[in-house]
């Protein structure tokens, strides 16, 4: 029996944006950015600026995610919240006479919000 798990190909994107808009992150020391990648974890090596002012984190493993959309600040910057979460359907016949208070708390394990 073979183990096809991808389990190293782990790869997701988390967007910082300033909380007020007139204040960019290019203005933010790079140094600053630096000291908090460290103190977050040692595994995140690309951090793009982009054209947006906004900086892009790219992150290998799903720690490094957790602990990038625990922060709430850097420099004055918050994190951007439509960008660092996704929206999906559920169809199933299975579900309907579920409950959502049922459906949300068997699934909030999987990072469910809402439903």
């Amino acid at each position: 029996m073979q183990n096809n798990c991808l389990c190293g190909n782990f790869e997701r994107f988390v967007v910082i944006t300033p909380k007020d808009p007139s204040k960019l992150l290019s203005s933010i020391s790079p140094f600053l950015v630096e000291k908090f990648v460290k103190a977050i974890s040692c595994t995140i090596n690309d951090i793009m600026s982009m054209r947006s002012g906004n900086l892009l984190f790219k992150c290998t493993t799903e720690h490094d995610v957790g602990k990038l959309l625990a922060v709430t600040s850097l420099g004055g910057a918050s994190l951007h919240k439509s960008l660092n979460s996704s929206r999906g359907v559920i169809v199933t016949n299975e579900l309907i006479h579920v409950p959502e208070d049922e459906v949300l708390e068997n699934l909030a394990k999987q990072g469910v919000t809402q439903v």
